[in-house]
């Protein structure tokens, strides 16, 4: 993987969690609701951290972000096999080919409690800011989220389509918004 590549898109990144009805801050009761005695709940690609004070024992892990608690590639965190209640993955799983996220999900499962939680955001291969000639996006699909969830070891829970409130994205970005803006968004439940 390229982490270069990866840490230039998205130092110019911003988060809009408040343009997204449930992938944005609706994740703070979602993850109440479904991990309430949560001893660790992991945010990998977390930005600027906005979860931090919303969600008790949180970390958030960032490539490139200073407000991270960890700057670092999550496929690098030094945590124990079984260790996390829930995840949550919201655009940091979304990059290159289908056998490398594969190895990305792989390894958030492997962290996971039996039982455990990740809550994901997907892109379905919308590029708006991403540069094409740089950045490979994966396409999530219903169809991709069931096959991915099938061979690593995951249940299903929902999938819904997150569209994107582009009256509530900053003006510059406003010029990337397509006929169907949205984001997947989906929990997996560990088997």
């Amino acid at each position: 993987m390229n982490t270069e590549l990866l840490k230039e898109h998205f130092t110019q990144w911003n988060d809009f969690l408040h343009c997204y009805n449930y992938s944005g801050y609706a994740i703070v009761d979602r993850v109440k609701e479904l991990a309430p005695n949560a001893s660790v709940v992991l945010d990998v690609g977390c930005g600027f951290n906005r979860f931090k004070n919303k969600i008790s024992n949180l970390i958030g892990c960032d490539i490139v972000n200073p407000s991270a608690d960890l700057v670092m590639d999550f496929m690098q965190l030094p945590l124990e096999k079984c260790s996390i209640d829930c995840i949550l993955a919201l655009g940091s799983v979304n990059f290159f080919s289908k056998e490398f996220v594969l190895r990305q999900i792989g390894f958030l499962h492997s962290l996971l409690k039996p039982g455990g939680y990740i809550l994901f955001r997907g892109n379905p291969g919308e590029y708006g800011i991403a540069d094409r000639s740089k950045i490979t996006l994966f396409p999530w699909s219903t169809d991709a989220i069931g096959e991915i969830a099938d061979r690593v070891g995951f249940r299903v829970l929902t999938i819904q389509k997150d569209y994107i409130d582009f009256d509530r994205v900053p003006e510059k970005y406003r010029q990337y918004k397509a006929a169907d803006s949205f984001r997947y968004y989906w929990e997996y439940q560990k088997l």
